[in-house]
């Protein structure tokens, strides 16, 4: 096995808190080429496919989870590595803040996500700030916002929560589905309170298609609920609202 595989084996061993990373350049140090500092593991791009080709090859006559561990971290759709993993008697907790290491990297692998989705069912972990990271470091990421639709509880504090992003990203609509899923269990007053606020929005910024498409949203809302209507509020005019508003 090449040199190279067993040193990242051997950095696999270690606590992996931080944040996972493909770089250009070759590091120097102990673990040289790659870099490791306080968590944080720096891959060099140019090792990479030779390393998973090395490590597949062992994946296949072992379940060691050191070799699954760091062939995820080249590869992290990797089926086989990952249903390794999950037939051993892994620590939940310890395998939860794994897949925190890899999603730094591979935050669109819905594979990954799914899997924490898993191992979430066994542990009350608190994430929100982790998600929050990921969210702003890889906007519009579908698989992220779904993975938030399945473990959020609709309330207003998750409401709040999600604003200050989407006030951030006035773009994402991966967010504004989330938000909308919470919304549909909260109450007609905090209804109203979202059509007045994305009103105001729509004034400041009326060429975002995303902030139409939630008013639009509200106005489906509306129909299939007995206990709120919308209110009367003036629209700027602009092509979006007879395009998208006329139901």
């Amino acid at each position: 096995m090449q040199q190279h595989c067993q040193i990242l084996l051997r950095l696999s061993q270690k606590p992996l808190t931080g944040d996972l990373d493909f770089t250009l350049w070759d590091h120097e140090g102990e673990y040289s080429p790659f870099q490791y500092t306080d968590g944080n593991l720096a891959i060099p791009l140019r090792l990479i496919k030779q390393l998973y080709n090395d490590l597949y090859k062992l994946l296949l006559d072992t379940a060691d989870p050191s070799v699954s561990k760091c062939v995820l971290m080249l590869h992290p759709e990797n089926l086989k590595a990952l249903n390794i993993r999950r037939k051993l008697s892994l620590d939940p907790q310890q395998e939860f803040e794994f897949t925190s290491f890899l999603l730094s990297k591979h935050c669109n692998c819905s594979i990954l996500w799914s899997y924490r989705f898993h191992l979430r069912q066994q542990i009350q972990p608190i994430e929100d700030d982790f998600l929050d990271l990921i969210a702003d470091r890889y906007p519009k990421n579908y698989p992220l916002w779904t993975y938030r639709v399945r473990t959020s509880a609709p309330s207003e504090l998750v409401l709040e929560r999600v604003q200050k992003f989407n006030l951030r990203h006035l773009s994402d609509y991966s967010a504004w589905h989330f938000r909308q899923q919470i919304l549909k269990h909260l109450s007609p007053s905090v209804l109203e309170t979202e059509q007045r606020w994305i009103t105001s929005l729509i004034h400041s910024y009326p060429e975002r298609l995303c902030l139409w498409l939630h008013l639009r949203f509200l106005h489906l809302l509306a129909k299939h609920r007995s206990d709120w209507h919308l209110i009367t509020l003036d629209l700027p005019n602009h092509s979006h609202a007879q395009t998208l508003l006329n139901l």
